[in-house]
């Protein structure tokens, strides 16, 4: 699995400021209305960047991560681990390992272009209590920056390789339509927390050649090898032409946004 060997760097690369990972998870609970004893149930958490800040939480807190390495620097990051907070080792593609009605609030950071989105579904009207509430997250960037305009030219070529990608917009999109659909109501979106960052297109460039999710999509096969090296030399070409050197420093905003459903 590709994060169980980029564990120890995934914070470097994606992770949260404390500061932002600590509103968020206070923005879960206000969001939902979860009161101590309540179950939070995190779907895909990661390294903890946001699920370590339950751990000064009243509410119990379940995790449900299916990389293991990924478990082992959250717990490293948690130290002696509270009785009120849980991680365990699952799939998110699969059963998940809760009782029915158990939980207030279904919260995924990030995760669900990465599931099946009506098993997701389906569990999380399982799993929820009635009027529980499910929370989605996502780094939302702005248009005209970095990491926004190389998203948008990769997307274009790898369309002319028969690969039309979803972003995690229109998979959090997908999961709220068919909650509605099942009867739930919209909550939010909201801004959870804002920040400001500072990278380089050839940092992005190097983890995308890296990630499986580089031709994710609707084809019916996976690129070739070949054809991904294709992908990525043309793109940092583009860059090239683009931004100029590829290893200048460029700031830009993220905000993270959460929105959800309440279940009726």
């Amino acid at each position: 699995m590709w994060f169980d060997g980029r564990a120890e760097q995934f914070d470097d690369w994606a992770g949260l400021e404390p500061s932002a990972g600590q509103a968020v998870a206070q923005a879960v609970l206000e969001q939902s209305g979860a009161a101590a004893g309540d179950l939070v149930l995190d779907i895909g958490p990661g390294t903890g960047a946001i699920g370590v800040h339950f751990a000064v939480q009243r509410c119990r807190y379940l995790g449900l991560e299916r990389s293991w390495r990924m478990l082992d620097v959250f717990r490293q990051k948690l130290g002696p681990c509270p009785p009120h907070l849980v991680l365990v080792l699952a799939d998110g593609d699969r059963l998940w390992p809760v009782g029915d009605g158990t939980a207030a609030v279904v919260f995924a950071s990030r995760v669900v272009h990465h599931l099946q989105a009506q098993h997701f579904v389906g569990e999380v009207f399982r799993v929820n209590r009635p009027g529980g509430c499910l929370l989605l997250g996502r780094v939302t960037r702005e248009p005209d920056g970095l990491p926004s305009r190389l998203q948008r030219q990769k997307r274009t070529l790898l369309a002319e390789h028969g690969r039309h990608t979803r972003g995690g917009g229109q998979a959090v999109r997908r999961v709220l339509d068919e909650c509605t659909a099942r009867g739930a109501t919209n909550v939010g979106p909201v801004t959870a927390a804002r920040w400001t960052r500072i990278a380089t297109a050839r940092q992005f460039l190097a983890a995308w050649q890296e990630k499986p999710g580089l031709d994710s999509g609707t084809g019916s096969e996976a690129l070739s090898a070949e054809a991904r090296a294709a992908v990525v030399q043309a793109l940092a070409d583009w860059a090239a032409n683009q931004f100029g050197d590829l290893d200048r420093p460029q700031e830009f905003a993220e905000a993270y946004t959460l929105e959800g459903a309440r279940l009726p």
